[in-house]
């Protein structure tokens, strides 16, 4: 069984425009087998809640200017008891959780016909609890960004593009 919902809405504030999305999702299943003693037949379940919001400006000369925010939950709950032998069983949890949280600005430039920058600025940060998985309580993610790209189209069927990505990972 999946639950969905989402809620969008977007509002034209003079000459850009705010889009707020939310949501959450639920879903409900069963794994395992019926007559297997280790990997009985149980409920799993998974939860997610999202966020996001993105502000956009025209710019003088048909560029723009973007900034965004997101925001994630994700907890999923898998667990039984495993039979070691007959009447003597450990409780099995693959189950978890995490969260990301993201913010973005990103400002396009046309500096003449067939001729713009792109350049992007990000900020990210997760969080996962899954041991089982990763055998530590916690993974902590966090990353930095900039991207730059030029697009030069100097006739119309030839189009040329340059672009680098600088970042900063942390991982733990």
């Amino acid at each position: 069984r999946i639950d969905q919902f989402t809620l969008r809405g977007d509002m034209a504030l003079g000459d850009g425009d705010l889009m707020v999305v939310l949501g959450h999702q639920r879903l409900r299943t069963f794994n395992g087998f019926a007559n297997d003693a280790t990997d009985k037949l149980h409920a799993v379940r998974e939860a997610g809640n999202f966020a996001a919001v993105r502000w956009r400006k025209p710019t003088a000369g048909g560029g723009e200017l973007v900034l965004s925010a997101d925001y994630a939950t994700e907890r999923f709950d898998d667990h039984w008891d495993y039979e070691l032998f007959p009447g003597f069983a450990v409780l099995a949890d693959l189950g978890g959780s995490a969260r990301r949280a993201n913010v973005e600005l990103q400002h396009t430039v046309r500096v003449a016909d067939g001729l713009r920058f792109v350049w992007r600025a990000a900020a990210r940060t997760e969080l996962t609890r899954a041991v089982p998985a990763f055998h530590v309580p916690r993974v902590e993610n966090d990353r930095l960004q900039w991207f730059a790209h030029a697009e030069w189209q100097p006739d119309p069927a030839w189009t040329v593009n340059m672009g680098g990505l600088l970042e900063r990972h942390d991982a733990g």
